[in-house]
């Protein structure tokens, strides 16, 4: 996989800032092209510290969470919460019109009001991400990546992207599923399972598997199996649980 950065930006506020910054530019941009996670008027994409990791693997946790961290108080992101589950801890980012000035060496107003003067080129680099392959090879890297990472975040799992995993969720892709499917799978199986005997099918090769992945993505887990449960029979363990 290869991974870039703009060398000015670099300079001015640090390596990983730079290329942290780019790849938040580019799935924000990926997703206002193709009307995905906008809110408030603005394009998103979300991650946890754990799935940036995962795709940088050159950089710790803590280097990741301080150029986040950086990029904010520069005024270059912005971050949100958009989660539809309250205890979800994905963190949402978008690049304010400072960053998207600085990545394509704008004109600025002013410090006070930021505001691009010379942007042509943004709208033309828009259409292009909109067509770009998300099936190309880096792109998928960067799925299997943030999926796995994902459900390790849930699950308290470490599990690898290795080749089975990554062709199984690849399998998924192709049938026209999305990286937000398997996340959804992923938090109705959790809100299912964890707790429970079945835990242990938390895993990629039973969360991801051709015969359950559709059954799995539509349903609406509203009660957990007993431990002591059989198969096809359950009992409501949710009104029992403490705040």
């Amino acid at each position: 996989m290869n991974h870039s950065f703009d060398i000015d930006i670099a300079k001015e506020y640090g390596l990983n800032e730079a290329i942290i910054l780019n790849n938040i530019y580019f799935w924000c941009e990926h997703n206002r092209a193709n009307g995905l996670n906008i809110h408030d008027g603005d394009a998103w994409t979300y991650n946890t510290v754990k799935a940036f990791a995962e795709l940088f693997p050159y950089m710790s946790e803590r280097q990741i969470y301080n150029a986040l961290k950086h990029l904010e108080n520069e005024g270059l992101i912005k971050t949100g919460c958009y989660n539809e589950n309250p205890w979800d801890r994905k963190k949402w980012y978008s690049v304010t019109e400072k960053g998207k000035c600085i990545l394509q060496k704008c004109k600025m107003d002013n410090d006070e009001n930021v505001k691009c003067t010379s942007c042509e080129n943004v709208k033309s680099y828009t259409t292009d991400i909109k067509h770009t392959d998300i099936n190309n090879t880096d792109n998928k890297q960067h799925i299997y990546s943030e999926i796995i990472a994902y459900l390790n975040d849930k699950c308290g799992t470490r599990y690898k992207a290795t080749e089975s995993t990554k062709r199984i969720i690849h399998e998924r892709i192709q049938e026209g599923f999305t990286k937000d499917d398997c996340f959804k799978v992923i938090d109705n199986k959790v809100a299912t399972w964890k707790g429970t005997e079945w835990e242990k099918f938390l895993r990629p090769d039973t969360l991801f598997r051709a015969s359950k992945f559709q059954g799995y993505l539509n349903e609406k887990p509203v009660e957990k199996k007993h431990a002591g449960s059989r198969e096809g029979y359950s009992v409501d363990i949710t009104k029992y649980d403490t705040l």
